[in-house]
């Protein structure tokens, strides 16, 4: 099993931000009623989005050296 310390999360981070600006620049190109779109690219924006703020919470994690956890994980 990989252990995910900082050089696959930095790269983690790094494609999906990639990802991102590749998405939105796709997004805001004109609509062209003869090319069909295959890919919702708004869709991958709302992933990519998910994605990186789970990789920035856990790069806060690994640069604290403490895991984050629910606020309610213990009441119930």
């Amino acid at each position: 099993m990989v252990e995910m310390g900082w050089t696959p999360t930095l790269a983690a981070l790094g494609g999906v931000l990639v990802l991102l600006v590749v998405a939105e620049r796709r997004a805001r190109r004109p609509f062209d009623p003869s090319a069909p779109g295959l890919v919702p690219w708004r869709g991958v924006i709302l992933l990519c989005g998910v994605l990186a703020v789970v990789l920035l919470a856990h790069v806060v994690s690994l640069a604290t050296g403490t895991p984050l956890a629910s606020r309610w994980m213990g009441r119930y």
